[in-house]
Parts: C-alpha cells; sequence; structure tokens
C-alpha cells in the first residue's frame, strides 16, 4: 500500500509541476518578485487553474475534461519550447529546494502513515492510523470532484451537509490533477488522497517564502522547514486532507508579500488570500487579523491598489457566493454554527441568527463563553511533554491534546516561543541581526497572536477554540519564528531544540492508536528512513547556500 500511494503522489506531484514550472519561468522572467516568493506564487497560479477547472466541471463534466487537456498539453508545449533554458533555471532557482523539501516530507508522512498494515484506502487510514473516529471531513472534497466528473448534481453533498458548506478549491484540484489518473484506473480514493497531499503540503513553499521574506537564510529556512516537518500538526494535518493547510498557506504568501513590499504586491497578496477563503474558511480569522499591517506606515498600500485588491477579491470570491446563494443555499450553515452556536439550518439571514444567540444569553454569558475561548487555547499541561511512554493509550492521550489544543501543539517549541524576547535581543546584540529582521519577525509574530484573539472574540462559544475551527497559519508562524531566533543564535541550541522535538513526534505520534492491532511494514519504514535521512542531508547542506538578502535592502547581510 505504501508504495501505491507514494506512486500516486509521486505522479500527482509530477503532473502539478508541469503548469506550476510554467508559472514560475513566467514569474521568473517578469522580475516582479523575489525568487523566494516565485514558488509558491507559482504554486497558486496552478491552484487558480483548478479552481476555472472546478466551474468548468459544474457547467459539463466534457468541458471540464477538456479544459484539463488543454491545461497539460499546453504545459508540456510549452516547458519543451523553453526546454533550453531549463537546466539553468532548475539550478538556481527556489523551485528545485522547494519540491525537494515537498517531496522528502510527502514520502515521510506516508511512510509514518502506511506503517501499520491496516487494510484501508488511504483518506480512511489518515483518521484511525492517528485519532479514530475522525468525521470524513477529509474526504468531502473528493465526493464534491466525484459528482461533478460525473454530471451528477452535486446537491445534499454527504449527510445533511450540502455542498455549498465546502469551499472548491480542493475538489477543482482534484478534478485538474486527477483527470490523467483516471485514463490509468487508479482508484478515486488514491486519486483523492494524492491530490489533497499535494496541496497540503503547499506550507513548505508558503513557510519558505515567509522566512526569507522575515530575513531568514536559505540554510536557516531549510532547517525551520525541516524542524517544523517533524511535529503532530505537520503530520497530521497534511495526511488527513481537508483543506486547513491550504488555506493557511495562501495566508502565509499573501503575508511574504506584505512584507517584501505592501504597496507593490498588495493586489497579489489579496489574491493569495481570496484563493485562502476558497479553499477554508478558517482562514478568514487570520486575513481579518491581517489588518495589524496597516498599522506600520510601510505596509500601508496606496489607494490605488487598496481599491485594485478589493476587485481582485471580488472577482475571485463572488462565483463561488452566487453559488451558495442561489444553486445551493443557504450556503451560511458553518458561519451560523461557530459564530452563533446554531448547527441545523434554518430560514434566517446571519445577521438575525447572531442577533438571536447573543440577546439569548446576554452579556454575562457572552463574555463568559469568550472567557472560555481563550482558555482553550492556553488548555492542558505542558508537563506532558515529560512524558515518553509509548504505549497506545498514553500516544493517544498526547495526540488528542495536540489536535485540540492551540498552545499545546507546538510541543518542544513552546520554550522557544516563551524565550523568544531573550532570543531576538541576542541575535540583535551579539549576532548582528539588522533591524528589519527584527521588524518583521515582530509584525508577523504579532498577526499570529491577534489571529488568535479575534479567533476567540469571534467564536460563539463557549470553548470551540479547537485548532481544527480556526487558522493553521498562526500554528506556522508562533513554531517557526521562534525557532528561527534560536537557530540564529546557536546552531547546538537549535540542534538541542530539533532532537527533544524529533523525540516528542516519535513517541506521540508513531504509536497506533489503542484497539488497533496492526503489524508494521518494513516497506513502510524504508521510505520514511529514506526521506528523514534527505531531510537531514538538506540541513547538513545549508552551508553551501548563497547568504540572504534582507528584502527591501540592497546589499546582503551574513544572519547566521
Amino acid at each position: 500500500m505504501a508504495l501505491t500511494v507514494l506512486a500516486t503522489y509521486i505522479t500527482v506531484a509530477i503532473i502539478a509541476v508541469l503548469p506550476t514550472a510554467v508559472f514560475h519561468l513566467w514569474l521568473t522572467r517578469w522580475d516582479r518578485f523575489p525568487a523566494f516568493l516565485t514558488p509558491i506564487m507559482a504554486c497558486a497560479g496552478t491552484c487558480f487553474l483548478g479552481y476555472i477547472a472546478f466551474w468548468a466541471f459544474f457547467f459539463r463534466a466534457a468541458a471540464g475534461f477538456t479544459f484539463t487537456a488543454m491545461v497539460l498539453a499546453s504545459s508540456i508545449v510549452l516547458l519543451w519550447r523553453a526546454r533550453s533554458g531549463l537546466k539553468g533555471f532548475w539550478q538556481t532557482s527556489d523551485f528545485q529546494t522547494v519540491l525537494t523539501l515537498s517531496l522528502l516530507i510527502g514520502g515521510g508522512y506516508i511512510g509514518i502513515l502506511c506503517a501499520p498494515r491496516m487494510h484501508e484506502d488511504p483518506q480512511s487510514l489518515a483518521g484511525n492510523r492517528f485519532l479514530p473516529n475522525m468525521p470524513p471531513d477529509n474526504q468531502l472534497p473528493r465526493f464534491f470532484a466525484e459528482r461533478l466528473e460525473t454530471d451528477q448534481s452535486p446537491r445534499h453533498l454527504f449527510g445533511d451537509w450540502n455542498s455549498s458548506d465546502r469551499p472548491p478549491l480542493q475538489s477543482g484540484l482534484i478534478l485538474l490533477l486527477g483527470a490523467p489518473l483516471r485514463l490509468l484506473k487508479v482508484d478515486n480514493e488514491n486519486i483523492g488522497f494524492a491530490a489533497g497531499l499535494w496541496f497540503q503540503l503547499l506550507w513548505v513553499p508558503a513557510l519558505w517564502a515567509l522566512l526569507r521574506a522575515v530575513g531568514a537564510t536559505n540554510g536557516q529556512a531549510v532547517a525551520v522547514v525541516a524542524l517544523t516537518a517533524c511535529t503532530g500538526f505537520g503530520l497530521f494535518y497534511s495526511v488527513y486532507t481537508w483543506p486547513k493547510f491550504g488555506a493557511a498557506a495562501f495566508v502565509l504568501g499573501g503575508v511574504a508579500l506584505i512584507l517584501v513590499s505592501a504597496r507593490q504586491n498588495f493586489v497579489w497578496a489579496t489574491a493569495l488570500f481570496g484563493l485562502a477563503h476558497l479553499s477554508h474558511g478558517g482562514a478568514d480569522f487570520s486575513i481579518l487579523a491581517g489588518a495589524v499591517f496597516l498599522v506600520a506606515k510601510r505596509f500601508r498600500p496606496a489607494p490605488r491598489e487598496f481599491a485594485a485588491s478589493i476587485l481582485v477579491a471580488g472577482i475571485l470570491v463572488a462565483p463561488w457566493l452566487c453559488y451558495q446563494k442561489y444553486y445551493d443555499p443557504p450556503g451560511n450553515r458553518l458561519l451560523k454554527m461557530h459564530l452563533a452556536g446554531v448547527s441545523p439550518i434554518d430560514s434566517r439571514g446571519l445577521l438575525a441568527t447572531l442577533r438571536d444567540s447573543y440577546s439569548a444569553i446576554g452579556w454575562r454569558g457572552a463574555w463568559q463563553n469568550k472567557w472560555e475561548n481563550i482558555r482553550q487555547i492556553f488548555s492542558d499541561s505542558f508537563l506532558h511533554l515529560t512524558d515518553l511512554n509509548m504505549s497506545p493509550a498514553r500516544a493517544y492521550a498526547r495526540k488528542d491534546k495536540e489536535f485540540f489544543c492551540f498552545f499545546r501543539a507546538l510541543s518542544v517549541a513552546i520554550f522557544a516561543l516563551i524565550a523568544m524576547p531573550l532570543t531576538a535581543w541576542l541575535a540583535a546584540r551579539i549576532h548582528g541581526v539588522g533591524d528589519r529582521l527584527l521588524a518583521n519577525a515582530t509584525m508577523v509574530t504579532a498577526w499570529a497572536l491577534l489571529t488568535l484573539l479575534l479567533w476567540a472574540l469571534i467564536m460563539f462559544g463557549p470553548g470551540t477554540t479547537f485548532i481544527h475551527q480556526g487558522s493553521l497559519a498562526p500554528l506556522l508562524v508562533l513554531f517557526s519564528i521562534p525557532s528561527l531566533f534560536i537557530l540564529i543564535c546557536s546552531r547546538w541550541w537549535f540542534i538541542l531544540l530539533a532532537l527533544a522535538q524529533f523525540i516528542s513526534f516519535v513517541t506521540t505520534w508513531w504509536p497506533v492508536p489503542p484497539g488497533v492491532s496492526a503489524k508494521h511494514s518494513s516497506i513502510s519504514l524504508t521510505v520514511g528512513l529514506f526521506c528523514l535521512a534527505g531531510l537531514a542531508w538538506c540541513v547538513r547542506s545549508t552551508k553551501k547556500f548563497p547568504e540572504a538578502t534582507v528584502p527591501g535592502d540592497g546589499l546582503p547581510q551574513k544572519l547566521a
């Protein structure tokens, strides 16, 4: 099973690389963005094609298959015509590094996922392997795509859920990337998983772009991305393919664009935010918190760019809003559930539902709900980090806490976050880090914390701020930025942090849940160890990378 899933994932990655490489070449020749931003921008271009594919299939399956064939054929033709420059492009661009990291991390995750022989399709296994009794939310994008490709009505998608409750972007990617595999008679479950895994792993180029935009060197970005891969949230939210990591990736990419130059890139950042909204509504908390960037003068866009960004967002989102309102109404059930505490479908509008729900509990009840939401974010004891018992029951209890509790999910890196004021001061005073890096890191960290605050205040509650009901962007930021400062201060400190994190990761996420009897596959172990060795080699080779250029400055600055 591991080899089948791995082969499907690599095939989907190759198919996705074709249009992504075309977009990357165009962006490189346009020379508008720094090299570290072009991978996530090129991936966003491919996802936009997936969005168009969704609407083509919605119109008619034949139109959708025609569109996907045209995309793949034109990508091959354009790459063939540009073949003379591909070798130099591959050797000098960030695309090679990001693609290598994505393939190694994806392969390692597949090895861990398929290690126990549980004889299930990969999407079902993704839940039962780690946290049994998970809902089939990770399969809903595939169900949506299957309806469209067979010209069936997608209304009433699953149980009492409508298709309008599930954003369309991941379904569009499954349709775009899976069409060639359907000709080879590959199972829909494997196609849905592989395309979903590729989409969730967009956090790799997005986090790469954010770290480099903050001011990290190439080598530092590789090390921090590799460390982030060795986390429970990195593993679970990648292989359990509901579209939360893909949404977080576009948010991080948009923030990276703003850090580099808000005045020039605000429209493009808004386009990425629009794709994030079309991936998963939880990203909206981070998008709303993005207003914090407008506090700093250098991040404020010009009036023309701000107006253009509103137009771009409207063009992207308006078709889906019309689908929700007119084709498969009401389309606001999840909003009512999370923001007003009302789950069943009713005829009231969102504002009326909010008014009725808050009137019922009063000001005191509302404040109590918000306080419980904040407490949930900080819940659980960090003494559990010292528990390295790999028994199924003890490991499952730790997984459960890391799945639900935000700061507990940071695992060992919580100590790096607590020490961040000290490590930032040491980085500035002793290691010569420039003001731009400190300012960028401070702004990004403040944005992540503001996201958490808005999340707690907007959710109806009480105690409903579980990780999977919000944005995953703050999780990536509050893990990676403190880890970056640890690395800047001392390579040995970072090695100790990485060793402690890896031990916590293995002892918590490797064991199968209680009551599951499964032998381990030697092939899966080999795949996982090979990918782990590849990641270690990437980190070890970081000294070969050139020094970073701080965004906004014209001169290279050594940071470590």
